[in-house]
């Protein structure tokens, strides 16, 4: 790892390591920074340092990258297991320790990972149906508590955050949804409940 030597007027010199010689700018400037690197990136960066991790979390990484056009499109998976309740919410991000000497289709499969996604407190529902609409992804119906529910929640992709959006008129188990217009069309089965 290469590192920046600082001089003072005392003469006396300091080396510093790449990491804090970034820390060392304005956070306006590290931001303007991290917002150019690609999103598939920041789950390594977030490992650099805590500095590092507060800052890619942060609402205002957010919006530089917005007020650069730096937008990604990204791909969510969610995964739940029969004999368990919780959903496991993971990214597609591409591999930065994919090594491009080869370009064979194995190397090419290789390229991305899926990463877990982190602080996501998923809402109590099974079976619900999902639809993304823009930067959003909605959680339709499903069950809680055993009872079908007719609940809609919206989760930010740029945050990370489940909230509540108004109710479907009918309680539904397990629908299939799309997008069409900008607007979510729900069809539904009937459930067993």
């Amino acid at each position: 790892m290469s590192s920046t030597t600082i001089t003072s007027t005392a003469a006396m010199k300091v080396d510093v390591p790449p990491v804090l010689t970034l820390l060392m700018l304005p956070e306006e400037l590290i931001l303007s920074c991290l917002a150019r690197v690609p999103r598939s990136y920041y789950l390594t960066l977030t490992l650099v340092s805590k500095s590092f991790r507060s800052l890619i979390n942060s609402p205002e990484l957010c919006k530089t990258r917005s007020l650069l056009a730096r937008t990604e499109s990204c791909l969510y998976v969610c995964f739940q297991f029969k004999n368990e309740g919780n959903k496991h919410w993971f990214n597609l991000y591409r591999n930065p320790y994919q090594t491009m000497d080869d370009n064979s289709q194995t190397n090419k499969l290789c390229d991305y990972r899926l990463a877990p996604v982190q602080s996501l407190d998923f809402p109590p529902l099974a079976m619900s149906g999902f639809a993304a609409v823009g930067s959003d992804i909605y959680a339709l119906g499903g069950i809680i508590d055993g009872v079908s529910s007719s609940s809609v929640f919206v989760m930010d992709t740029h945050y990370h955050i489940w909230c509540k959006a108004p109710s479907m008129h009918v309680a539904r188990v397990c629908p299939s949804a799309s997008v069409l217009d900008g607007k979510i069309c729900v069809k539904w089965r009937m459930g067993k409940t």
